[in-house]
């Protein structure tokens, strides 16, 4: 039988995996471009044209992620509701 941590794989697997994905974005393709997410280069007849954006959402991502491995999950998380199904499978299994 499989322990409720072997099916915990959500946010605790996928952090570390957004988080590389997010740092090798933010060095091969965002960098050159600097901090800001926004660069307005002209304002034309056809609308506004902007410009490749930079890392500062990819930061915004980052932080999510660190509260997320500092505060956990939370109770309204897919790790928790597939927690309460687990347990109340096994203890109907064991009655």
């Amino acid at each position: 039988m499989q322990s409720i941590s072997d099916h915990m794989f959500f946010s605790k697997s996928l952090r570390g995996q957004a988080a590389a994905l997010l740092l090798v974005a933010i060095f091969t393709v965002h960098l050159p471009y600097g901090f800001s997410s926004i660069k307005l280069i002209a304002v034309t007849p056809a609308g506004a044209q902007f410009g490749p954006v930079g890392y500062e959402c990819n930061l915004l991502y980052l932080a999510c992620l660190a509260a997320l491995v500092i505060g956990g999950s939370g109770p309204l998380s897919v790790d928790n509701c597939a927690r309460r199904r687990i347990k109340d499978r096994d203890s109907k299994t064991l009655a």
